[in-house]
Formats: C-alpha cells, structure tokens, sequence
C-alpha cells in the first residue's frame, strides 16, 4: 500500500489561534474596535465605513439586550442579530425601538 501524504488536513482550535496571537471569535468585537483607528491613519475609508456601520448597528442593538439575551460582543449573535433584521425590516437592516 502507497501512503500519499499531499493531502493532508490540519485542524487546529482556537487554543493555537490565541497562542500564536490571531484573533478569535470572543475577542473580534475588540479587535475591530481598535483596527478603526488603523484603518483611518492608513486612509482605508471603505473599510473604516464599514466598520463604523457594525459599530453602529451595535450601538443600536443595545436596545434588544433588555428584551432577549445577547451577547452583543458575539460577532456571531450580533450578525446573527444584523440578519433577522434585515430580513424582518427590509433592506436597512435598522432595528426600531
């Protein structure tokens, strides 16, 4: 039996991630925080813009947190969030208050 070893996968977890200092999910919210002020010095307004809405939407979620529990340092809920939404408002993806 040949052993062909050009296809190999590496899983590695969010323990490798942190060790070799990457981002991970818990801390995205931070990060993304602190990379505005980056992308503005660099003069990236398209990204900085972009940031600025999630920053925003955020913002704007705090509201939901006293009616359903969420975790709006989740990237993940608060996409997840961002996403029912857009679905449940139309195109703004706005939450009323």
């Amino acid at each position: 039996m040949q052993l062909f070893n050009d296809r190999n996968v590496y899983i590695l977890g969010t323990g490798f991630s942190k060790d070799a200092g990457l981002p991970v999910v818990k801390d995205f919210m931070l990060r993304m925080r602190d990379g505005l002020y980056w992308l503005k010095a660099k003069g990236r307004s398209p990204e900085a813009t972009a940031v600025e809405s999630v920053l925003k939407f955020r913002s704007d979620a705090a509201s939901a947190v006293e009616k359903i529990p969420l975790d709006l340092e989740d990237v993940e809920q608060l996409f997840s969030l961002a996403s029912a939404a857009e679905k449940s408002k139309g195109s703004s993806g706005k939450l009323s208050r």
